[in-house]
């Protein structure tokens, strides 16, 4: 399991890591995170990537980790390396046969029982595979790392754009939540590092990697928590779920 936690936050303006936002209750997105896969603790290895700062991440892991029994070490994202992608593969020295990378600022709405195994599971007859949600807002779509992706169990992946145009939006049918990798998948994750960054990335280039017709394990809806409209609607509905428990 790889934990890229060393972006800065900036669209949020925190003092603090953003996985660390109080969500209610005790919990943050990194908890949230965490949750999804102690779990499966004692069959994990835990690899989160730091930036500057990230004390108080590190010893929110550690004090969640420890009891569950699931091994966690640290390393810091080189600064030559960009954005979440960059952190992954900074932690290439520590990758497995089988890896799976989740961003701490994204949440579930309902999260499944069994998604971590599916996911890891699914290396098995392919190099790598996105975990994804339907989705059909533009704009969603847009910001979003987008997916074009089949039906079928499990859907497979027919085009990927990081961020495509408004207008190409409506192509897609859903956008990434995480993702998984063996660790000989080399073409296929830097071509998602490529995408991430900015850089070209074509219809033409993704039929001719690893990533064509790659598994799509579907999670359900979730929220992206690196805005504020999300984090406001996080918390609303937090609200909402605790007056009722309440009644």
């Amino acid at each position: 399991m790889i934990l890229p936690c060393a972006g800065a936050g900036s669209r949020l303006g925190l003092p603090f890591g953003k996985e660390l936002l109080p969500l209610g209750a005790g919990s943050t997105p990194l908890d949230e995170t965490l949750d999804l896969l102690l779990p499966d603790a004692t069959a994990l290895r835990l690899v989160v990537v730091l930036g500057p700062g990230r004390e108080a991440t590190a010893r929110h892991v550690i004090a969640r980790t420890t009891a569950a029994g699931l091994p966690v070490a640290f390393t810091a994202q080189r600064p030559e390396l960009a954005e979440c992608t960059g952190a992954v593969l900074s932690a290439q020295p520590w990758f497995a046969d089988r890896n799976l990378v989740l961003l701490p600022d994204q949440v579930l709405r309902f999260p499944a029982a069994g998604l971590i195994g599916r996911a890891l599971d699914a290396l098995g007859d392919a190099p790598f595979c996105f975990l994804a949600a339907r989705e059909d807002d533009p704009a969603r779509i847009s910001r979003d790392g987008a997916l074009l992706i089949t039906g079928g169990a499990p859907a497979r992946l027919a085009d990927y754009a990081e961020h495509p145009p408004l207008a190409a939006a409506g192509r897609f049918n859903a956008t990434w939540f995480g993702f998984a990798f063996r660790h000989d998948a080399g073409e296929a994750l830097f071509l998602v590092h490529r995408a991430v960054t900015g850089r070209p990335v074509t219809t033409a280039d993704v039929a001719a990697s690893p990533l064509a017709g790659c598994p799509v394990i579907e999670t359900g809806p979730y929220l992206d928590l690196g805005t504020w409209p999300a984090v406001h609607a996080r918390w609303t509905e937090q609200m909402g779920e605790e007056q009722e428990a309440l009644l």
